[in-house]
């Protein structure tokens, strides 16, 4: 079982700032779960575990899809009480994906076991779970003018649209890469 979270902030005047790549990376993660119908799979709000959760399953690997809704910065509160719901949870299966300034817009990078790199929504589930044994996709979203809240909580420009898609997809792919075949592999074929 995979337990793949999208950090972001929700409302309205968050949506499709930077620090939302992650929501934008779930939502495509969710188109795949049921292509046959054509639709994408359903997000339902968990009130006690402050998330918006769905299910789905990729070849034989049950996936949970998250999408947090304690704000970025306590991020960590909602991630420990989904993986309180299930037995045994293995760490290592717990995908973060998030924005990430030190990378050129567009990139994206798989982590496992690395710091939080000055990310708060990273250092609030390291706080929260007392480990980095996860795997992380980063989302470049590029350093831009400004403080880092200036920058984080922006919108991509018209010109920055196209990039920012094709990242997306990418991200999208890698989580699933991971799913499939393990970090290594996936590692190997997308840094």
């Amino acid at each position: 079982m995979y337990l793949i979270v999208g950090l972001g902030n929700p409302g309205e005047e968050y949506k499709e700032t930077r620090h939302n790549v992650g929501y934008a990376v779930i939502d495509e993660i969710r188109k795949l779960g049921n292509s046959e119908i054509n639709e994408a799979v359903p997000l339902f709000l968990n009130k006690p575990l402050k998330s918006e959760i769905g299910t789905m399953a990729v070849g034989k690997a049950k996936i949970t899809v998250v999408k947090p809704v304690t704000y970025m910065n306590n991020s960590g509160l909602a991630v420990k009480k989904i993986i309180s719901q299930f037995r045994n949870f293995a760490i290592p299966n717990l995908i973060i994906i998030h924005d990430d300034i030190t990378l050129d817009l567009g990139t994206v990078k798989i982590s496992k076991g690395a710091g939080a790199g000055n990310h708060n929504g990273v250092q609030s589930i390291i706080d929260h779970l007392k480990t980095q044994d996860f795997v992380r996709v980063r989302c470049g979203i590029g350093r831009g003018n400004g403080t880092l809240t200036d920058v984080v909580l922006s919108k991509f420009t018209q010109d920055e649209h196209r990039i920012v898609g094709q990242m997306i997809s990418r991200a999208t792919e890698t989580c699933i890469e991971i799913v499939r075949h393990g970090v290594e592999k996936a590692m190997n074929r997308y840094n």
